[in-house]
C-alpha cells in the first residue's frame, strides 16, 4: 500500500482512507479528517491567564487572547463555530425583544381605537341631544303660539 503526503500535515492512501500526520487518527473523508485538523490549532491555556486581568492607571482590562470575539457582549470564544453557536442566544433575543414592541404597538392601536371609539360615540350623543334639544324648542314656540292665537281669537 502506498502513502503520499500532501502539503497539509496528513497523508492519504490508495484505499480512500485518511490519516492525520500530527495524532496518526485515521478518517474516512476528507472532511472528517479537517474538522479533526482543527483542534490540534486550537489554543489550549494551562495556565489561568484566561482569568487574569492587568491593572493599568486604575481600570480593569482584560488580556486579549486574540480569539473570536462576540461583538455584542464582548465574550470570547476558542473557535469561531463556538462563537456562532453563542450569536444564536442573540438573535433569538432580537427576535423576542421585537416580537415584545410589535405587541405593545397591537395593544397601543387597540387603546387608540377604542378611545376614538369613545370620543366618536361622546360626539354622536351630544350631536343627538342637540338635536332632541333643537325639536323641544320647536315644540314649545309651538305650543306657545298655538296658546296666543287661542287667546287672540
Amino acid at each position: 500500500m502506498a502513502i503520499e503526503t500532501n502539503k497539509r500535515n496528513r497523508s492519504t492512501s490508495r484505499d480512500g482512507g485518511y490519516e492525520c500526520k500530527t495524532c496518526k487518527k485515521r478518517y474516512e473523508t476528507f472532511q472528517a479528517l479537517g474538522g479533526h485538523q482543527g483542534t490540534h490549532k486550537k489554543v489550549k491555556l494551562t495556565d489561568e491567564s484566561n482569568d487574569a486581568c492587568l491593572l493599568n492607571l486604575g481600570t480593569v482590562v482584560r488580556k486579549s487572547l486574540g480569539l473570536h470575539r462576540c461583538q455584542t457582549c464582548m465574550k470570547e470564544f476558542e473557535t469561531g463555530q463556538a462563537l456562532g453557536g453563542h450569536m444564536r442566544r442573540h438573535r433569538l433575543e432580537k427576535a423576542l425583544i421585537l416580537m415584545e414592541k410589535e405587541s405593545m404597538w397591537r395593544q397601543q392601536e387597540v387603546v387608540e381605537k377604542a378611545e376614538s371609539d369613545v370620543i366618536f360615540a361622546a360626539l354622536e350623543l351630544q350631536l343627538l341631544k342637540s338635536k332632541e334639544d333643537e325639536q323641544d324648542e320647536a315644540k314649545t314656540e309651538l305650543v306657545l303660539a298655538a296658546q296666543e292665537w287661542r287667546l287672540s281669537v
